[in-house]
Parts: C-alpha cells; sequence; structure tokens
C-alpha cells in the first residue's frame, strides 16, 4: 500500500497522464476541493457595467498556483480590471509584467506607517493606479469552516490533506513546482514563518480597523483613484463623498463577517439616492441576472468573486476566459428576454 502511495506521489510530479486512465477521480485540471470550500466561502469578486472585473481574493494561489497572474494576464487582455489583495500570494511586483492601466489594488490597511508608506511606494511602482481601502474586516470574523478544515496560512501539511492532494496530480504538480503558497507581501514585513490560523494569520497582525482620519492621511498620501469597500449605510456614502474618495464599494464582505448586518442589495437603492459617486457592488451575485439587478438597482460595478477561482480550479489558465464566455452570453440571453438593447435600459427599470 505505502509503495502505491509513494508512486502515485512520482507519477503526479512528472505529471504522468496515464495516472488519469488509473482512477476516474484524478481528473484533469481538478483543484483541493476542501481548500476551494475553505477560501471561497464568502469571497467577492467583480463584473462590471460592460466588463467584467476581477476582485481581490486573498490567497488565491492556494485554488490554482500562480493564480493571480493568470487572472491579471486574462484581465489585460480582454481589458478587465484586475485587483490584487494585500494577502495575495503573489506581490505587486511579481504582477508588474502582467497587468495593464486597468490594475487596482486592495488595501488591508496596517497599523504601522512606516508599512503603509512602504505598501504604498511599491503598489505604485508596480503600475496599480486604483487603491482600494477594505473597511468591512474590522476584526477577525469566526470562519468555523476554516477552523473545522484546519486551513493554516502557510498551509500545513496533514496527512488528510496529503491525501487530498495526491488526488489532484495536475494541482499538486503545479504546486510543487511553484512553491507552497504565502502572503508574500505581508511576510515581507515580518519574521513570523509559522503557520497560522487563517482568522489569526500575518495579515491580521499587521492590519488595523481604519476611521475617518486614516481615510484622510490615506487620501493625501494616494494621487490616484480611491475606493472605500465596505460602504453599507446612506450617511456614510454622503461623508465619503465629502472626503474626496472616487468611488465606493457596497460590500458586507459577501455575508461572511457578521450574521447580523443586512444584505448588500438590500442597501443598495438607499445609497444610490444619496450619492453621485460611482457605486461598485458585490454580495450574492452569481450569474448574469443578479449582474442586471444590482446594475437596475443602482450600482455602475457588479463584483463575483468566487466565480473566478472556481474557473481555474476546474479548468486551469482555460478557466478564467471559459467563465468570460459564460457571463458574457448569461447577460446577452436575460437582457433578450428582457427587451433590453444595452444596459443604458436598465436606468428606473427594476428586475
Amino acid at each position: 500500500m505505502f509503495g502505491q502511495f509513494l508512486n502515485i506521489i512520482v507519477r503526479s510530479i512528472k505529471l504522468d497522464k496515464t495516472l488519469y486512465k488509473d482512477n476516474k477521480n484524478f481528473g484533469e485540471a481538478a483543484i483541493y476541493f476542501v481548500g476551494l470550500i475553505m477560501i471561497l466561502d464568502g469571497l467577492a469578486g467583480a463584473v462590471a457595467a460592460n466588463t467584467v472585473i476581477k476582485t481581490a481574493v486573498g490567497m488565491s494561489g492556494l485554488i490554482w498556483p500562480n493564480a493571480e497572474e493568470i487572472l491579471a494576464r486574462t484581465a489585460a487582455k480582454n481589458n478587465i480590471p484586475y485587483t490584487l489583495s494585500t494577502v495575495a500570494s503573489q506581490s505587486p511586483e511579481d504582477l508588474t509584467p502582467h497587468i495593464d492601466k486597468n490594475a487596482w489594488f486592495q488595501l488591508y490597511p496596517p497599523r504601522d506607517a512606516e508599512i503603509l508608506d512602504n505598501i504604498l511606494k511599491r503598489v505604485r511602482n508596480s503600475g496599480f493606479t486604483t487603491l482600494v481601502l477594505t473597511v468591512d474586516v474590522p476584526d477577525a470574523s469566526r470562519r468555523e469552516k476554516q477552523i473545522r478544515g484546519g486551513l493554516t496560512h502557510p498551509p500545513r501539511l496533514t496527512g488528510r490533506l496529503g491525501l487530498q492532494a495526491i488526488s489532484k496530480p495536475v494541482w499538486l504538480a503545479n504546486t510543487l513546482r511553484n512553491g507552497i503558497p504565502k502572503m508574500k507581501l505581508m511576510q515581507s514585513y515580518s519574521n513570523e514563518r509559522k503557520s497560522l490560523s487563517s482568522t489569526a494569520h500575518i495579515g491580521y497582525l499587521l492590519r488595523t480597523s481604519p476611521d475617518i482620519n486614516y481615510l484622510r492621511n490615506l487620501r493625501k498620501k494616494w494621487k490616484g483613484n480611491l475606493v472605500v469597500k465596505g460602504v453599507m449605510r446612506a450617511e456614510d456614502a454622503r461623508s465619503l463623498e465629502q472626503e474626496g474618495v472616487n468611488a465606493i464599494w457596497v460590500s458586507n464582505h459577501a455575508g461572511r463577517q457578521f450574521d447580523g448586518t443586512y444584505s448588500s442589495i438590500e442597501v443598495l437603492p438607499k445609497i444610490r439616492k444619496v450619492t453621485k459617486l460611482p457605486i461598485v457592488f458585490d454580495s450574492g451575485i452569481e450569474g448574469g441576472l443578479d449582474i442586471l439587478r444590482a446594475l437596475s438597482s443602482g450600482a455602475d460595478f457588479v463584483m463575483m468573486g468566487g466565480a473566478w477561482h472556481y474557473s481555474l480550479g476546474a479548468m486551469g489558465t482555460k478557466g478564467p476566459n471559459h467563465l468570460i464566455d459564460i457571463l458574457t452570453k448569461d447577460l446577452i440571453a436575460n437582457m433578450g428576454q428582457l427587451g433590453l438593447q444595452g444596459i443604458s435600459d436598465l436606468k428606473n427599470k427594476t428586475i
């Protein structure tokens, strides 16, 4: 039995395609399923009014090796904005060759002023033009699924996870080739190297909960577009407009932070009434009809995150382009059913 176990590992690393014939569960381009469920549970992402935006997702490299690079390259090719997370598995510098002028960076605000200044410098020098200040994670949430699943950062190999990993030989071979994913940007500011809980990782150790003074300081430091993510109240939208932000992002962090909050779609029309700022929207978006509903309720951009990573997990590097095709056709089909000639026809229409 142990000899067979080692044989599977060796053949997986060598990308021996005959291995797939030995077990029907060895599907090509399958993903590490447990990692997918734990990471994608409630993550936000993006689809725009006439384009698809890829939003920031932490540790995308767990889903597929070099995920951020693949998504950034796909986005640039299709003239789609791409958003890199502070807790991504690749650094801003890693993505410089793959991004274009539509590159966004999602900032989990560090409490140390020197770290903040250095991150902003690195992000700017790497070619990112829009900064997204994340305010919808004021503190760590429980995330029981991740705790039960044993997810840590960096990942810690256990017997159960090891057995699951070798059943996905393409994923395993690529992961071994590229190295275990880690929070590359944040680890560059810490000597902490041991595996930490997914609710107490290095990203949490360095970040703070931003207030209005933090925002004002950030606005002075960052000369490009500034978006505030996590707006759920109309009164906050009014004040943010006065503070000089370029857009607001209506989001409850896909509902995974606080069970008692409102749904994003519930507050969207109220926020739309009080601000002229562009509104980015996420949470609860699964397809074309959901996108149209959000746009008709006042959103300018509709974000969708999990789907991008499902596409990577299911199809590898071909997945994101396939998803763009699916979403485009789904939008066109639903618009046809509603008698819409274009996105502008959604104005003042209830869906």
